[in-house]
């Protein structure tokens, strides 16, 4: 069960970066460039963002590969249709993102210590992914899926986590009485996580 659903994760990445095969430019190896505001099927690969400031830039269908993206501002920056591998995308802030334009999928990134707060991040798909000490409170993350993504430390709090799937996700504490889990999907051992908090001896 849980390698289908890397499977069937893996197979969706590479449908969307099939649909988006019409790259119009292509940048590999360069620093952000600061003097375009709308990027439209674009590729970036192996590029070097760290504590760029994209504020209020449009990034519509395209790919991140292999980029280090860490500390970026996002202040109103539109990610519609965005594909993020393998790229290292710590500490940075997603709350302040256009919240009307940001449909974005992750795939085997580092988002260690990024922020996620009152964001609509419904059926968003996360794998294979290290989000160690991230935060998503007051978040929507109703039918999203943690795919082999490791939690630890993250935190979820207020946040509606209704049919989102943890099955092969790792290290994660959610506390129950404090997010709405109907229909959450957990597996053992580490559903056991979700107990902890009540100090009890399970044998």
């Amino acid at each position: 069960m849980i390698s289908n659903i890397l499977i069937y994760n893996r197979i969706k990445i590479i449908i969307k970066q099939v649909e988006i095969l019409l790259i119009e430019n292509e940048f590999n190896g360069i620093p952000f460039p600061d003097d375009e505001t709308e990027f439209n099927n674009c590729r970036f690969e192996n590029c070097t963002f760290t504590d760029s400031d994209v504020s209020g830039v449009e990034f519509n269908n395209c790919i991140f590969k292999n980029c280090n993206c860490s500390m970026m501002t996002v202040n109103d920056t539109v990610f519609n249709d965005v594909v993020f591998e393998g790229c290292k995308m710590t500490g940075i802030n997603f709350s302040n993102v256009n919240k009307f334009f940001f449909t974005v999928s992750f795939n085997g990134c580092n988002l260690d210590f990024s922020i996620f707060e009152k964001s609509n991040l419904k059926k968003m798909e996360f794998t294979e992914c290290s989000i160690v000490e991230a935060s998503f409170i007051e978040s929507n993350l109703q039918s999203a899926c943690f795919a082999g993504c490791n939690l630890k430390g993250t935190l979820f709090e207020r946040s509606n986590l209704e049919k989102c799937n943890f099955a092969s996700a790792s290290n994660y504490f959610i506390d129950c009485e404090k997010n709405r889990v109907k229909g959450a999907v957990f597996s053992l051992p580490e559903v056991i996580n979700l107990l902890m908090k009540y100090e009890i001896k399970i044998v």
